[in-house]
């Protein structure tokens, strides 16, 4: 429950903040993503099984023969409302083009933007079994 609260906790305080600051959330979360593909499990990560990994911060690796193939970001909220405005701010940054970020395929699962040979998902936000509503960003390289 700890958990649930620092990430709440973490995310609300960036979106709060977002909307004088030019998508610095975004940015990080991006960013961060990205730089993890294709290197080893960076230090600060648990396993969770054979594959996957990951923080308190909310980052999530896939694993395959020690390198990470896929990395994202899962954050938790309380209603759909909450997991909407997270989500608008992320595409607003893909969509600013200034970011260089193209609409690759949209579906009622989400939506995937393709740059520079990374796919992005923005999945829709779903409810859990233990009622927490869950936003996942995944990055895989192609």
């Amino acid at each position: 429950m700890k958990k649930y609260i620092f990430i709440f906790i973490f995310i609300s305080f960036f979106i709060g903040h977002l909307f004088g600051q030019s998508n610095s959330v975004s940015d990080l979360i991006v960013n961060r993503c990205i730089s993890m593909l294709g290197r080893s499990v960076p230090n600060g990560f648990i396993r969770i099984d054979r594959t996957r990994y990951y923080n308190e911060e909310g980052f999530i690796l896939t694993v395959e023969n020690g390198v990470v193939v896929s990395s994202g970001f899962q954050s938790n909220f309380n209603t759909f409302n909450e997991a909407h405005e997270f989500n608008g701010v992320l595409y607003n940054y893909f969509e600013n083009s200034r970011n260089n970020w193209i609409l690759f395929s949209s579906s009622s699962e989400g939506d995937i933007y393709s740059r520079n040979r990374v796919f992005a998902t923005i999945v829709r936000p779903s409810r859990r079994n233990d009622g927490v509503i869950v936003n996942i960003i995944l990055f895989d390289r192609y």
